[in-house]
């Protein structure tokens, strides 16, 4: 339903608020102004939500401010903890690594010992037996 200019100058014409706004008023002025500051924030809390006056957000501010330093904080600590368990562990993958290699070099290397002196058994047993009646016993 479109409005014309008629109903908008109608709408936004002067009207008489009324004797009742007129009381308000007059004894509203009548009060002190402590009692009227008062009444103002009765108002503004009356609802289920409401906001603290402008003076405490610098407080809020601040709070909050202090609250996402601490919590940084607290997020860099576990960071540097967590680099520290990274390295550690790091640092222990590595020493298993050197120990499987020295081990693996050590098993290398008795296998070679092993096979030197198998190889010296084979060469006397088949080879011709010296004609001595003691045994000598000769370290292998």
């Amino acid at each position: 339903m479109p409005f014309s200019e008629d109903d908008l100058r109608q709408a936004l014409r002067r009207k008489d608020p009324g004797p009742e706004f007129t009381k308000r008023v007059m004894a509203r002025l009548k009060q002190p102004e402590g009692e009227r500051s008062v009444r103002a924030e009765q108002k503004h809390r009356k609802g289920f939500f409401w906001l603290p006056p402008i003076r405490f957000a610098p407080a809020l501010g601040f709070t909050l401010a202090l609250l996402l330093a601490i919590g940084t904080w607290v997020g860099y600590l576990g960071y540097q903890q967590h680099q520290r368990e990274r390295e550690a562990a790091k640092q222990a993958e590595q020493q298993r690594e050197m120990e499987a290699k020295r081990a693996e070099q050590q098993a290398i290397l008795a296998l070679r010992i092993t096979s030197e002196k198998l190889n010296h058994v084979f060469q006397k047993v088949n080879g011709a037996a010296p004609p001595e009646d003691k045994i000598r016993r000769q370290r292998l």
